[in-house]
C-alpha cells in the first residue's frame, strides 16, 4: 500500500527544491549574524558589570574591612585578587562557547551551498536551455557577479 501511495505522490521539482535551500541558507546567515552580536553583547556586558562589582567591593573593602594587620588583609582581600581571574574564565567559556554554535551554523552553510549547487548542476544537465537559465538567474549567486 505504502508503495502505491509514494508512487502517486508528485516529486518536488528543482525550484521547490532552491527555494527551500535559499529560505535555510537565509535563516542560517541571520541566526549567525544575530548569535555573535548576542554574544558579544554578552561578553561585554558580563566585563562592564563585573568591572562595576570590583570597583564597589574593592572600595567597600577599603573603607569598611580594612584590617590593620597583614594576616587578615591577605585573607580579606583574596576574593579581590581572584576575582578577575574568575571573570576572565568565565568570559573565555561564553567564547568558545559562542565560536562553536558559529561555527557549527557554517558547517551547516556551506552543506547548504554545496547542495545548492548540486541542485543547480542537476538543472543545468535535465532543464532545457531557457528554464535553466531562469533558474540560474534566480538562485545562482555567483551568475550575478560575473553579470
Amino acid at each position: 500500500m505504502g508503495s502505491i501511495i509514494s508512487k502517486l505522490r508528485k516529486k518536488r521539482s528543482n525550484v521547490e527544491i532552491l527555494e527551500e535551500i535559499d529560505k535555510e541558507i537565509t535563516s542560517l546567515e541571520k541566526f549567525h549574524s544575530e548569535d555573535q552580536q548576542r554574544g558579544r553583547r554578552l561578553i561585554g556586558r558580563l566585563v562592564l558589570y563585573s568591572l562595576i562589582l570590583y570597583v564597589a567591593a574593592a572600595i567597600t573593602f577599603y573603607l569598611l574591612y580594612f584590617p590593620d594587620d597583614w594576616g587578615p588583609r591577605v585573607v580579606y582581600s583574596t576574593p579581590l585578587i581572584l576575582f578577575p581571574g574568575v571573570v576572565w574564565f568565565i568570559r573565555k567559556g561564553l567564547n568558545i562557547l559562542f565560536v562553536k554554535r558559529s561555527t557549527r551554523s557554517m558547517v551547516k552553510l556551506a552543506e547548504l551551498k554545496k547542495k545548492r549547487r548540486k541542485t543547480l548542476d542537476e538543472v543545468m544537465e535535465r532543464e532545457t536551455y531557457k528554464t535553466a537559465k531562469e533558474i540560474l538567474e534566480r538562485f545562482d549567486p555567483e551568475l550575478k557577479v560575473i553579470q
